[in-house]
């Protein structure tokens, strides 16, 4: 891997969990629009920013694991980052409380596939550039 190519696969790699990271705040930047237009509680709003975004987060972890290590990560973080920018879109169009919530769960199913999978791509990136933490 050339040095210029390692530098844009770190590039990237930011941008998208900057993103990532952005785009799990704004859900709690939102939640007096969201509970005025929906019409839900207190309690559905936590719903959606902790359990639909989690439970499907941490039960996809496993499988998601298995397949970075035995298929292409590249191909994983790709297909994740769609499904996440798909279910994002998705959330602005929804117009009830469970049509959210099934959004926020498939966001969480994109973002799952992304988070650990960018980490492995930056050992990657360490080790062959000589900046390996021992």
């Amino acid at each position: 891997m050339s040095s210029g190519f390692a530098w844009y696969v770190v590039i990237i790699l930011t941008a998208c969990y900057t993103l990532s990271f952005i785009d799990r705040q704004i859900l709690g930047l939102l939640v007096g629009p969201i509970k005025r237009d929906l019409g839900i509680s207190d309690t559905r709003v936590g719903l959606l920013q902790g359990l639909a975004f989690s439970v499907f987060y941490t039960f996809l972890g496993l499988p998601l694991g298995r397949i970075a290590d035995t298929r292409n990560r590249r191909n994983l973080i790709g297909v994740s980052v769609l499904l996440w920018s798909f279910f994002t879109g998705c959330c602005s169009l929804a117009r009830s409380f469970w049509s959210l919530i099934l959004t926020r769960i498939g966001l969480g199913s994109g973002k799952r596939g992304f988070l650990r999978r960018r980490t492995r791509c930056s050992r990657t990136f360490s080790r062959r550039s000589g900046w390996e933490l021992r």
